[in-house]
């Protein structure tokens, strides 16, 4: 199965003419463009789990499920644009927004049982909100991250959890909830949204040899290891589409960001697919 790179270039590659896809979030305007799909793809799926290499006719039979979302890095690297528009949607800035980091003291490698101990820690955490603040509507967004560091070869599992909508919560409280490690409260209060946003997902308009990307952990999320979740109610935003002038038009304000990603095969270089994304920072927001 062919492994993909990607190639990330700081320009955006739409015009004003161009129709895209684009979305709106409480401060800022998001555009994406499609502007390249390889649909001759070497690789070919007929039927479950049989793939064909329709250059040779070889049939492959030993691709694992559990190294699909590692080889797919788009779809993962969606999934933290997704998470990004959706942190932009919900976090407001208000004194009721919070993050959680939930951490262990003996390191946790296993992300069942880190998905184990996050679903006791939430009937915990429920059931102590529905009767010391029973006027609370509880929305959180979950996300989960490996560590840098590992433990002979395997992640060290941590969990991210922004609070929507709740008072501040004592630290020992949280703690003694968790009942795993510490517990590190981060207050969203008057934050820039932006930053907060890029604190998770900066690293996909980096190059690959940033020291500090994120970038080297994406081998991690595996088929089954979901980088983040929802609370019911919450949604990750939806795309609508119009003409790149009509939009700014409609939302004006600054461009903050631009990129051009391309995705293409490691072993000939050739392009898989080339898509372009924009941010704006609104000034109707502002």
């Amino acid at each position: 199965m062919t492994v993909n790179k990607v190639v990330i270039k700081n320009k955006a590659d739409i015009h004003p003419e161009d129709t895209v896809k684009y979305m709106v979030t409480n401060n800022y305007v998001h555009e994406r463009k499609s502007l390249y799909t390889n649909h001759k793809a070497n690789i070919i799926k007929k039927g479950k789990g049989n793939y064909f290499n329709k250059n040779t006719g070889e049939k492959i039979t030993k691709v694992k499920n559990s190294n699909l979302k590692i080889q797919n890095r788009q779809s993962l690297i969606r999934s933290y644009v997704n998470l990004r528009y959706t942190i932009e949607k919900y976090v407001t800035g208000s004194i009721y927004d919070e993050m959680y980091t939930l951490t262990y003291e003996k390191a946790q490698t296993s992300f069942k049982d880190l998905s184990h101990d996050f679903v006791t820690f939430m009937k915990r955490f429920k059931r102590y909100v529905k009767k010391n603040y029973p006027k609370v509507n509880l929305s959180w967004i979950r996300i989960n991250e490996p560590h840098k560091d590992t433990i002979n070869g395997k992640p060290k599992w941590h969990i991210h959890l922004i609070v929507i909508g709740l008072p501040f919560m004592k630290h020992h409280i949280l703690e003694k909830l968790w009942g795993h490690g510490i517990v590190t409260i981060t207050s969203y209060y008057k934050c820039n949204i932006h930053k907060v946003a890029n604190y998770f997902t900066g690293f996909i308009n980096k190059n690959d040899s940033d020291p500090e990307s994120k970038k080297g952990r994406l081998k991690y999320y595996t088929s089954g290891t979901d980088l983040f979740s929802l609370s019911r109610g919450l949604h990750v935003p939806k795309w609508i589409q119009g003409t790149d002038q009509e939009i700014r038009k409609k939302h004006p304000g600054k461009i903050i960001n631009e990129t051009t990603i391309e995705i293409r095969d490691t072993n000939d270089n050739s392009l898989f697919n080339r898509f372009a994304y924009r941010d704006i920072e609104s000034n109707k927001t502002k």
